[in-house]
This record gives C-alpha cells, sequence and structure tokens, in this order.
C-alpha cells in the first residue's frame, strides 16, 4: 500500500522504482492511493501497481496476513 508521499515511490523518476518493481514479480499485491497521486499530480506518472482508495487499502491493512511498513 503506497499513500502519502509514498506514491512517489512507484512513480517515473523514484529512485527507488526497479526495487518495487522486483517485488510486484515476486507476486506482491501494490495499490496507490489515487487520491494521494492526485495531490501530487502523479496520476500519470505511475510505472508499477495499481490504483485504489483509501477505504480498500485500509482494509487490506487491517485484513493482511503480513504488512510491512516502511
Amino acid at each position: 500500500m503506497f499513500y502519502a508521499k509514498g506514491v512517489k515511490l512507484v512513480c517515473e523518476g523514484s529512485p527507488m522504482l526497479d526495487w518495487v518493481r522486483i517485488l510486484a514479480a515476486a507476486g506482491m499485491e501494490l495499490t496507490i492511493c489515487s487520491t494521494c497521486l492526485e495531490n501530487f499530480e502523479l496520476t500519470d506518472k505511475v510505472r508499477v501497481g495499481k490504483t485504489g482508495g483509501m477505504p480498500g487499502i485500509f482494509a487490506a491493512l487491517l485484513e493482511g496476513e503480513k504488512v510491512i511498513s516502511m
């Protein structure tokens, strides 16, 4: 789940983009907050993952078997 400034990690120009792609290729589901993307005007710069809303993000955090926070 990528939200707040974390959405910048999955966008064009991110120094972490290759690492995030590795996570996605390993089967991790990556969801990016659409509202946060709009706030930072990055909606068209997402390069990995899928966009979603905060309700879905919160539900996934609560239901997730394992949550890694950075």
